[in-house]
C-alpha cells in the first residue's frame, strides 16, 4: 500500500463516460474504491435549475457536496485503498471537496455523443420512447451547462479523448498514473 491514498476525480460531461471510467479503473487498479456522484441525495437543492445556475454565473460552492467530502474523509481515515476513485464533474472546482483530489482526469466527449449515449442508457432503463424526448428536451434547455462543463474542465491534470474505447481510455490513464507515481517517488528522494 502507497503511504498516502491518491484521490483522482474523473470528470465529463453527463454521458461523458465518469461512471464506466471509473468503475473500469476501480476493477484494473490495486486496491481501488470508488464513490459516485449520482449516488448522493441532495447535493443539488441548491441548484434546481442547471440551465439557470449556468446563467447566474456557474458558483459551484452552491452544490452541498460536504457528503462526498465526508465519505472521502472516511475512505482516507482507515486507510484501507490505495486509491479513491471521484466519479464527479467539478475537479478542482467546488471547495468542499477539491482539497481532496490529487489528480484530476478530464474525459474529453463531444456533446453528440455524450447525448447518444444518455439517450441509449435512460432508453434502456425505462424502454419508452418519451424518454428519448425528454432527453432531447432537456439536453436543448441545458445545452449552455455542457459547454461550461467542457470550459471549466481546462484546469484538469490529464485530458482524455471521450471518443476512444473505454480500455483505451483506462490504459491511458493508468499509464499517465503510473508516470505521475514515478514522478512522484523521484521528488521524495
Amino acid at each position: 500500500m502507497n503511504s498516502k491514498t491518491m484521490v483522482i476525480a474523473v470528470n465529463a460531461v453527463s454521458g461523458g463516460g465518469k461512471t464506466t471510467i471509473t468503475k473500469e479503473l476501480v476493477g484494473r487498479l490495486k486496491n481501488a474504491k470508488a464513490l459516485y456522484f449520482d449516488d448522493y441525495d441532495g447535493i443539488d437543492d441548491n441548484v434546481p435549475d442547471i440551465h439557470q445556475w449556468v446563467e447566474d454565473g456557474a458558483d459551484y460552492d452552491l452544490w452541498e457536496l460536504q457528503s462526498i467530502a465526508d465519505d472521502i474523509i472516511q475512505v482516507l481515515a482507515e486507510g484501507s485503498v490505495d486509491y479513491i476513485i471521484l466519479d464527479y464533474p467539478f475537479a478542482y472546482k467546488q471547495r468542499q471537496v477539491a482539497g481532496f483530489i490529487d489528480w484530476s482526469v478530464y474525459i474529453d466527449t463531444p456533446l453528440d455523443v455524450a447525448l447518444a449515449r444518455r439517450i441509449i442508457r435512460d432508453f434502456s432503463l425505462q424502454g419508452r420512447a418519451d424518454t428519448i424526448l425528454q432527453e432531447l428536451d432537456a439536453y436543448l434547455y441545458t445545452r449552455s451547462a455542457y459547454f461550461y462543463s467542457q470550459a471549466v474542465n481546462k484546469d484538469a491534470d490529464l485530458t482524455v479523448d471521450g471518443n476512444l474505447d473505454t480500455a483505451a481510455i483506462v490504459d491511458i490513464i493508468i499509464k499517465k498514473l503510473a508516470e505521475k507515481m514515478g514522478e512522484t517517488e523521484k521528488n521524495k528522494k
